[in-house]
């Protein structure tokens, strides 16, 4: 009976020490994963700070195109603005020529 009882408290000894050994493994793994896991936050947030600098961008050169547009509209107008009014002050010149050579 002694005999048992001593091989029942190894085998439970042994089976403590795996158990204990495990755990610990399991300890390590957990810390490993929650270094990953403060790494891929850190990643994240550092992704989230470069999207938004990225929408911010991407809206300044939307409105800077639109601005550049309007822009080029106005001086398109302004130019055929002139060459009308130059265009008609020309034609006078010429009429004007006509009617001195006349003379």
């Amino acid at each position: 009976m002694r005999y048992i009882l001593t091989g029942l408290k190894q085998q439970m000894a042994r089976q403590k020490e795996e158990y204990e050994a495990q755990i610990r493994s399991l300890e390590k793994r957990n810390e490993a994963l929650q270094g990953e896991v403060s790494g891929l936050r850190a990643n994240l947030e550092q992704q989230r700070c470069w999207y938004r600098v990225v929408e911010i961008k991407m809206r300044n050169a939307e409105r800077a195109l639109a601005d550049a547009d309007r822009r080029n509209l106005a001086l398109q107008q302004e130019m055929e603005q002139f060459f009308d009014t130059f265009g008609q002050l020309n034609n006078e010149a010429k009429k004007t020529e006509r009617i001195l050579q006349g003379f």
